[in-house]
């Protein structure tokens, strides 16, 4: 990820979040520490996304998301609690997108889609219902993109493509049709 000061932001498999200053070339390391609350939450990165205030979101492999304050070093964790439906759906964050009005998106691996309200940290779920045709088509997301005119683009596995309208809350799918 290639912020808006010109760092670039690496995720790794098993080393954590690595920031390179491209200016003075140098790295700062973001490791895990178990002992400490306030690291990253885990080593293992799979997502990165910097939103229009310059916080990183870090999506992580099993252990939830991550929201990194740059200005202040602090991290803010995000993670699953199956007794709380409105936590983070699943903790494996394979993909994430900030659409116009400043919404976060999160996709899981096993949890569907995740919508964060900033202002209350509680996270509105879009999960496959195989009794509704109006829900997303699978619970694992892999990618998320957005276009010019309202609309995220879901890549699932096994559910094809999905397009969710953000002005009416409606899904369009696109699927394999041999």
């Amino acid at each position: 990820l290639s912020d808006h000061k010109g760092n670039y932001w690496i995720g790794t498999r098993t080393g954590g979040l690595n920031k390179f200053d491209y200016s003075k070339k140098i790295f700062t390391a973001y490791n895990h520490n178990p002992s400490n609350n306030n690291s990253i939450i885990s080593n293992s990165i799979q997502s990165l996304l910097e939103d229009r205030a310059g916080n990183i979101w870090i999506g992580t492999y099993s252990s939830g998301l991550d929201m990194l304050n740059p200005q202040t070093g602090a991290f803010t964790h995000y993670t699953n609690h199956p007794s709380d439906p409105g936590s983070l759906s699943d903790n494996r964050v394979y993909s994430l997108v900030e659409d116009k009005l400043g919404n976060i998106w999160i996709g899981t691996y096993g949890g569907g889609l995740n919508k964060l309200d900033r202002a209350t940290g509680k996270f509105l779920r879009y999960q496959f219902n195989e009794n509704s045709t109006a829900s997303i088509s699978s619970n694992a997301t892999w990618s998320l993109a957005l276009d010019d005119e309202g609309n995220l683009w879901i890549g699932t596995f096994g559910g094809g493509v999905n397009v969710l309208n953000l002005n009416n809350q409606k899904f369009n799918y696109y699927k394999n049709n041999p």
